[in-house]
């Protein structure tokens, strides 16, 4: 999934499970098994300059839930400044099937240098497989990412 908001781009990828269903060592599996845990990364690049009170807003698939902690960031190589979100539930206040997650990141400033190869950091975190409807890690229809 690409969505680009403002030369604002965020990419979704699933990057491991914690079980091999397929023999691909947890990187390839098309299916998960209740319990195991999905690893999703999203790429964002940004424009150079400043993005206050920047959120991306991602869809998990139905059958699938946040798991708390679990978020990081890799800014490596990234030229600016960019800190840990805050992350909560769309609605309601706790994360639970299918429940929709937002990053809310209070600034992120990108450095005016004219290269746009050094703009670009990772967010990844995990999501654990609910014994309720579809069991794809990437959830076709249903993994939409929004930023504002």
């Amino acid at each position: 999934v690409l969505t680009t908001v403002n030369s604002i781009s965020v990419t979704k990828a699933v990057t491991n499970t914690s079980l091999d269903n397929d023999g691909t060592g947890g990187t390839n599996d098309d299916t998960v098994t209740v319990g195991e845990i999905v690893t999703y990364t999203l790429t964002v690049t940004m424009p150079e300059g400043l993005a206050p009170d920047f959120r991306i807003r991602d869809n998990l698939p139905i059958g699938m839930a946040y798991v708390p902690g679990s978020l990081s960031i890799d800014a490596t190589g990234y030229v600016g400044s960019v800190s840990i979100p805050a992350v909560s539930p769309t609605s309601g206040v706790a994360f639970g099937n299918g429940q929709d997650i937002e990053f809310d990141f209070t600034s992120i400033s990108t450095t005016d240098d004219n290269i746009t190869t050094n703009n670009t950091f990772t967010i990844t975190y995990q999501a654990v497989v609910l014994d309720v409807g579809d069991r794809s890690p990437d959830g076709e229809a249903n993994d939409g990412l929004g930023t504002t």
